[in-house]
C-alpha cells in the first residue's frame, strides 16, 4: 500500500491531483494573492476579512462604477457622474 511515508516531499504534481480533491482542511491559511492570480474570486455568501486592500476603479455589472480622484469618490452610471463623496460629504450631480 502507498502511505504518506512512502511519498517524497514535492512528489505529487498538479496533474496527479483530481479536480476538487483538495479540501479546505488541506489548504493553508494565509493564501498569498499570487496564488489566486487574475480572474474572478467567488466568495459565495461567506465573509471576506482583510487588512488594507488596494483596488483600482470598481466596475459593477449593471453599468455602475466607483472611481477615485485625489479629491473625491465619483459614482458613475453609464459614463455619467451621478454623485461624489468629498470631505464635505455627498454631492449629487
Amino acid at each position: 500500500a502507498v502511505t504518506s511515508g512512502k511519498i517524497a516531499d514535492s512528489a505529487i504534481a498538479t496533474a496527479k491531483i483530481a479536480d476538487g480533491a483538495v479540501t479546505d482542511a488541506k489548504v493553508a491559511s494565509g493564501i498569498s494573492p499570487g496564488k489566486i492570480a487574475t480572474g474572478n474570486l467567488n466568495l459565495g455568501t461567506g465573509t471576506l476579512t482583510a487588512g488594507e486592500v488596494s483596488v483600482g476603479d470598481l466596475a459593477m455589472q449593471h453599468g455602475w462604477r466607483i472611481t477615485e480622484t485625489p479629491d473625491a469618490l465619483l459614482f458613475v452610471k453609464d459614463g455619467r457622474v451621478i454623485g461624489r463623496v468629498t470631505k464635505a460629504g455627498f454631492i449629487a450631480s
